[in-house]
């Protein structure tokens, strides 16, 4: 909207002028590779635009482009880049306030919360590491502002308490990265510091000059290198005692190299797209990723965001990202030691230079959130536009009336900026209000149970906007529906035949429409998949060809995911297809060995076939192989309770929680073995462990008030869920 209005008042002003920048033209590579990335991409759709909110898209970088070049004209007046300094500051100590508040409030989290903010991690910046990040940024503002200029009193004790507090929630946080950087910067202007009072005492004989040592840089990086080197126990200590824990993850630097390299033989000028890191990682990730917490996580970056270059720009989007920060470092370095300006135009080129390549530094080596680099651009586009105001850089001046071939060219130009700039800006509207009615569509469904409610809006959704993932909620609400027909007992027959034939053909159009638009997202067959197999059971003709076909094309494009192979192996057990559904567990157990869901389904399909002894036998001939082996000690006391062999579950389910003692479903059937043994005060404890585990699990809560209470631990609980040994799934969520 700034750019649009920006464009009008050039038309009418009929002259402007622009700062003659090789950072400028920097980004302009950049965007502009990105942009020719997006008409090679698997999907450009996802690559020009996505859902409007990804930081990948060629429109993202069109955006922070306009960002940069706006900033660079908009902060040439000192005064406004002082103003932005102070809405920082101000809004850092707000923050600061908020977290305070949280913090005292203790597991209280609804303090201050606005319904947004579900717990002590939860802030107004992004993920918990990116607040680091931030406070890192407003710590060095401080500093270089208490160093490098002279300030009043009361300002001068506002900076220090910015500093003094950032320290505490840096210290907090503990994220590593912006503790090496704090250190790293705080050393930098250090040795400026020295430096820059020697020039300006340069006109002093040798014997007059007094060098000031910049105390507070040098602590602050004293600080830095004391949490560097013993980070975990001072950062443990900190979080520990205030109750903060946060889990992050992210592939590491020689996994996304991993991809990166079996991406670029197939791809090597320009990658797999923009905003396509996850079909790549899909492909090709490590299969020991497997064994871990985030198997199943889909991530969407790298390591970092310039590393992810390599995979979704290619060779030409990394070179570009080089280029780009090659030129900002040189042209800000060079500028740092210009002492032939002022105080204050050296006060802002040292700020915004340093403050942008500590930001620029987290792009490179992690992947900060869309308001960390954001920063990132505007500090850059103040380096720029003070650089511009300090006459280092010179302006391009252009006039419409003048030269009649460049006034037109110009003009022509302008207008084609204007055009795209209220479409780009209608667009990401458009793209804003469908998130807006696909998160309405979620809460009608998910909270208020309202099926019509959630298709009005997510009819509504899907008119402004074509995404697979509406398109996908839309099948998944097909499905929803068609149950729920089955479900009714007296409808008429041609009545039914009429809704099943109306539900079912809206499911298979949605879901063929999210194949449509992307045609390399596992989750869109998987999706088509699963309408199919739910009329399986009506031995509809071409079904279980349909779903197999579907399942098997979202396998080609996750070749490492077990739970796939537990879709094949559920869709072969509907046909009776013992053979072909024990070889599918057999594939997803050997792509997670510790797989409890293939586990728990195997024995359900074992006793259901009526060969529970001869898998007892064979899971017992297994664990003495495998004596460490959690998932066949949890299968094992599982089929053990499915035969009513209650003492021996207990002592197969024992060892699985003595391996695991965070194994959530194991102690849920342990504990109802002991149950079953009369043990009540041993289950009782076991489900007291799992409601720790899973505080939010109602069913657990539930069965201990029944427990307690001496009764049965399913008394009042409705079928089917009565009987969890019969469910398609186990019944925690681990």
């Amino acid at each position: 909207v700034s750019f649009t209005f920006w464009l009008i008042g050039r038309l009418f002003g009929g002259a402007f002028s622009l700062p003659k920048s090789p950072i400028l033209l920097g980004a302009a590579i950049l965007t502009f590779v990105v942009l020719v990335a997006s008409f090679f991409s698997g999907s450009p759709d996802a690559s020009f635009i996505g859902r409007g909110f990804e930081t990948g898209t060629s429109a993202f970088f069109a955006v922070t482009l306009i960002l940069l070049f706006l900033s660079s004209i908009f902060f040439q007046p000192k005064k406004h880049v002082f103003y932005f300094y102070g809405a920082i500051l101000s809004s850092s100590l707000l923050v600061v306030l908020f977290h305070i508040i949280r913090l005292v409030s203790g597991a209280d989290v609804d303090v201050l919360s606005f319904g947004i903010f579900g717990n002590q991690i939860s802030n107004f910046v992004g993920k918990w590491n990116d607040l680091s990040i931030f406070f890192g940024m407003t710590l060095l503002l401080s500093l270089i502002t208490a160093e490098l200029l002279r300030v009043g009193r009361t300002i001068s004790l506002m900076l220090y308490a910015v500093i003094i507090l950032s320290l505490f929630f840096i210290a907090l946080i503990n994220f590593t990265l912006t503790w090496t950087m704090l250190g790293a910067a705080s050393l930098v202007l250090v040795v400026y510091g020295v430096y820059s009072n020697r020039q300006d005492t340069a006109s002093f004989t040798t014997s007059a000059r007094k060098v000031k040592l910049p105390v507070a840089s040098l602590l602050v990086a004293v600080v830095s290198s004391v949490f560097i080197l013993f980070s975990a126990t001072l950062g443990s200590y900190l979080s520990t005692k205030l109750n903060v824990t946060q889990v992050e993850v992210r592939p590491s630097l020689s996994a996304t190299f991993d991809v990166a390299k079996e991406t670029l033989k197939k791809h090597p000028v320009f990658g797999s797209g923009p905003n396509r890191f996850v079909p790549e990682w899909l492909s090709y990730k490590p299969q020991a990723i497997n064994n871990t917490l985030f198997w199943n996580t889909d991530f969407n970056t790298g390591f970092s965001i310039v590393t992810t270059s390599l995979i979704t720009g290619g060779a030409a989007g990394f070179l570009a990202w080089v280029l780009f920060l090659a030129i900002f470092l040189y042209v800000g370095f060079r500028a740092m030691f210009d002492f032939s300006l002022n105080r204050h135009s050296r006060y802002l080129i040292v700020s915004s230079f340093i403050l942008g390549a500590y930001l620029w530094t987290f792009v490179a080596l992690y992947f900060p959130n869309i308001t960390i680099y954001v920063f990132a651009f505007l500090f850059t586009g103040i380096l720029v536009a003070t650089m511009t105001d300090g006459n280092l850089i010179k302006r391009y001046s252009i006039a419409l009336l003048g030269e009649p071939k460049l006034g037109f060219i110009s003009v022509l130009l302008l207008i084609f900026l204007l055009i795209a700039s209220i479409s780009l800006s209608f667009l990401f509207s458009q793209k804003f209000l469908s998130l807006v009615y696909f998160q309405k569509s979620l809460y009608a469904l998910n909270t208020e149970g309202n099926i019509d409610k959630t298709e009005l809006y997510l009819n509504k959704a899907v008119k402004l906007s074509s995404q697979d993932v509406y398109y996908r909620a839309s099948t998944e609400l097909g499905i929803i529906k068609l149950n729920g027909l089955f479900a009714q007992s007296n409808i008429p027959q041609e009545s039914f035949r009429a809704q099943f034939q109306s539900l079912l053909g809206a499911a298979i159009e949605s879901a063929r429409r999210a194949t449509d638009i992307d045609k390399t997202n596992y989750l869109n067959f998987i999706s088509l998949g699963r309408v199919y197999e739910a009329i399986i059971p009506l031995n509809i003709e071409g079904a279980y060809e349909s779903a197999k076909d579907s399942y098997g094309k979202a396998l080609s494009l996750n070749p490492e995911s077990p739970s796939i192979l537990l879709f094949l192996a559920r869709l072969e057990s509907l046909r009776n297809n013992a053979s072909e559904t024990r070889a599918y567990i057999e594939k997803a157990l050997v792509k997670k060995p510790n797989y409890t869901e293939a586990a728990f389904f195997l024995s359900q399909f074992e006793a259901q076939q009526g060969n529970i002894q001869e898998a007892i036998k064979k899971t017992e001939e297994v664990s003495l192989l495998a004596p460490n082996d959690i998932t066949v000690f949890f299968q094992l006391g599982f089929l053990k309770y499915n035969n009513r062999d209650y003492d021996g579950a207990v002592e197969a389910l024992t060892r699985a929680v003595s391996l695991n003692p965070n194994y959530s479903n194991a102690k849920y059937f342990l504990g109802l073995s002991y149950q079953k043994t009369g043990q009540t005060k041993e289950a009782i404890g076991q489900f007291e462990d799992i409601e720790l585990l899973n505080p939010a699990n109602q069913e657990v809560k539930n069965i201990l008030k029944n427990l307690r209470a001496g009764k049965d631990p399913f008394t009042n609980i409705a079928p089917p869920d009565n009987k969890p040994e019969r469910r398609k799934k186990p019944p925690i969520e681990e």
